[in-house]
């Protein structure tokens, strides 16, 4: 008997950023409500703050492993896997990558709890939604940063992702 634990983290590059929740509790209308995008114009950066956890309280580069050295062991034997995985993929796994990297919030486990399970229908947990999304990068890219691991289709040609990927 085992028990795996697992994190999953999701690209919020894809969707606009949001300003924080309203924090004014005299406004009962608008209590914990998002009511604007965070201002990406050049003039003004907004640079995202953390809203449930930050960096200092979370520092994924002193939890994760580091990443195998691409020319070690574990790393040739890592690349295999993802060969493996390559060669082996059905066309409903492709599909089902491309709607996962679609859809890149909690609500994607829709298939699993029902069609009901939607920001619409749920507004706390969207908005809990919101929040993760906002703190996953806050959290996430010093890590990315500190590793420096390239992703295999950056330096194996014959890697062919199926969903678009950027240089880390």
């Amino acid at each position: 008997m085992g028990l795996d634990f697992g994190v999953r983290f999701f690209n919020i590059f894809h969707h606009p950023q949001l300003a924080g929740p309203n924090a004014n509790i005299s406004s009962t209308s608008s209590f914990g409500r998002i009511l604007a995008p965070v201002s990406t114009s050049p003039d003004s950066p907004a640079p995202r703050k953390p809203i449930s956890v930050t960096p200092e309280q979370l520092n994924m580069a002193a939890v994760l492993p580091a990443p195998p050295a691409g020319n070690s062991p574990r790393g040739r034997a890592e690349l295999a896997e993802v060969h493996h995985i390559q060669a082996t993929r059905t066309e409903a796994m492709i599909a089902d990558a491309k709607a996962d990297d679609a859809e890149e919030d909690m609500f994607v486990f829709k298939d699993v709890l029902g069609e009901k399970f939607t920001a619409a229908n749920l507004p706390a947990t969207g908005l809990l939604s919101t929040h993760m999304h906002n703190d996953e990068g806050i959290i996430v890219n010093p890590a990315k940063t500190f590793f420096a691991k390239a992703r295999p289709s950056n330096f194996d040609p014959t890697v062919k992702p199926v969903c678009n990927t950027n240089a880390n």
